[in-house]
């Protein structure tokens, strides 16, 4: 994999628009059900024919947090996506970086951030999946 030294290198890429598609924030509790605060988040989104299954969550012994993620194509979910480069981005800055392994899956821990916190998986030598962890 090839290291990204700056969020520039990755913004001169063509984006891929990705639509969120289930977000666990968004679920509406069942009427006389007590509200409670979710310790997990989970976000599903899809660009073209390609899926990408992200988890939110609290790192247990410190104040980081955890994206668990799992890329998988629509069309042929048995194709192989391993070794692509994954990339949490805020502002301008690369917080973390990451490959997915031999199932598409990656896990980044990071500090939150209140900057513009994005996944960024770029494809190919001129293609970028961005992704925002606040939609």
């Amino acid at each position: 994999m090839s290291r990204f030294d700056s969020a520039s290198q990755l913004m001169q890429r063509t984006r891929r628009t990705a639509k969120l598609v289930f977000d666990t924030a968004a679920r509406q509790h069942t009427a006389g059900s007590r509200g409670h605060e979710a310790t997990s988040r989970h976000l599903l989104f899809e660009v073209e024919d390609l899926c990408l299954d992200l988890r939110l969550d609290a790192a247990p012994t410190s104040d980081l947090k955890v994206v668990v993620g799992q890329l998988a194509d629509r069309m042929d979910p048995l194709k192989p996506l391993a070794g692509l480069p994954v990339l949490l981005i805020a502002g301008g800055t690369c917080l973390a970086q990451t490959v997915s392994n031999r199932l598409g899956e990656f896990q980044v821990e990071f500090e939150p951030s209140n900057d513009d916190m994005r996944i960024c998986l770029p494809l190919g030598e001129t293609q970028l999946i961005e992704v925002p962890m606040n939609p």
